[in-house]
């Protein structure tokens, strides 16, 4: 189910980090920056170890900065549980609360604050699966299950029934500003001013798909890398100056822009094809269920061909329904 950096460090840190704790006045300052998954330091193993250096040593109150696009929703439950450890946590979010973040939320509602320009999503829990018939029913039931926890965990925290979660995510991303989260449950307070984004905040929205990008405020020329580097990556003379490098950082975002455009409409034509087969599986050639589409859809825009061998290998339901007798045994 879809899915960062973890970082345990002081509040005020302003880096990556390997994983640390730090204990400041008995308070312990964590931050999860962002995906959340097994494969990095944001793992739940990484984070039960440094929460039980912490509890070890006496710290029983946490402070948590979030800034994460989601990720791993099993991560995210756990992790959950190791921050239940500490009698007392508050939260700050920075720019983006989403998907799995949001569950965090949810489970310590009314301890976080963000800034007026945070922003916040939630969807259904995603799950891409393969396998056997056999394999994929039992993959759909747990992704069923973990819906239906994400479903009341939004209920409980909103105080809106099931079926407006519901109605809320059926289309996709739901987003939120801080003001509507703030209604919604999911923080308790709004900070007066508005967080300082950086370049690495507004290139997590834009991968997230939220719906409001921030313009980042334009100082004079500023980039990470010595000016000499830059100029000899762009291609550029010893001498350019200020504006001719601007100049070439435009241009290849063009290019870059329009090449993104290009792959956009080949995995639109790709999707299309991926939903054909997938419909006509279930109203023409009867393979399927509707209820399973979205799995079917899932494995169909990852490997078409193989999808496709897969449901033409299938008997018909109404076919298979025929050779099974009264007493549930296929007959020979």
């Amino acid at each position: 189910m879809r899915n960062d950096k973890y970082i345990l460090a002081s509040a005020d840190s302003g880096v990556n980090m390997t994983v640390e704790a730090v204990e400041n006045n008995g308070v312990a300052d964590i931050r999860i920056t962002d995906r959340i998954s097994e494969w990095s330091d944001s793992s739940a193993n990484s984070v039960r170890a440094k929460v039980d250096e912490m509890i070890a040593a006496g710290v029983s109150e946490a402070r948590l900065y979030l800034n994460s696009q989601g990720g791993n929703v099993f991560q995210a439950n756990e992790i959950i549980n190791e921050l239940k450890k500490f009698a007392k946590i508050n939260i700050t979010v920075g720019a983006l609360a989403a998907s799995a973040a949001t569950r965090i939320l949810a489970e310590f509602r009314g301890s976080a604050i963000a800034f007026q320009n945070s922003q916040f999503m939630i969807h259904k829990p995603k799950g891409y699966f393969d396998g056997n018939q056999d394999e994929i029913a039992a993959s759909l039931q747990m992704l069923n299950n973990v819906t239906a926890d994400y479903r009341t965990a939004y209920a409980t925290c909103s105080g809106k029934t099931e079926d407006e979660i519901d109605a809320l995510w059926q289309n996709g991303d739901y987003w939120m500003t801080a003001e509507q989260a703030q209604e919604f449950g999911l923080i308790s307070s709004i900070h007066s001013d508005s967080k300082k984004l950086r370049a690495e905040d507004v290139a997590l929205l834009e991968a997230c798909g939220a719906p409001n990008i921030p313009k980042t405020e334009k100082t004079e020329f500023k980039y990470k890398m010595d000016k000499d580097k830059l100029k000899s990556l762009l291609g550029l003379a010893a001498d350019a100056t200020d504006e001719q490098i601007e100049n070439a950082i435009a241009e290849n975002k063009r290019k870059a822009e329009a090449s993104a455009q290009t792959e956009a409409a080949l995995q639109a034509q790709a999707d299309e094809r991926a939903e054909a087969l997938v419909n006509d599986a279930i109203l023409k050639d009867k393979k399927i269920t509707a209820d399973q589409k979205e799995v079917w859809l899932g494995l169909a825009k990852r490997d078409f061909e193989g999808a496709k061998a897969a449901l033409e290998a299938m008997p018909e339901i109404g076919k298979l329904s025929e050779q099974i007798s009264g007493n549930g045994k296929v007959r020979s």
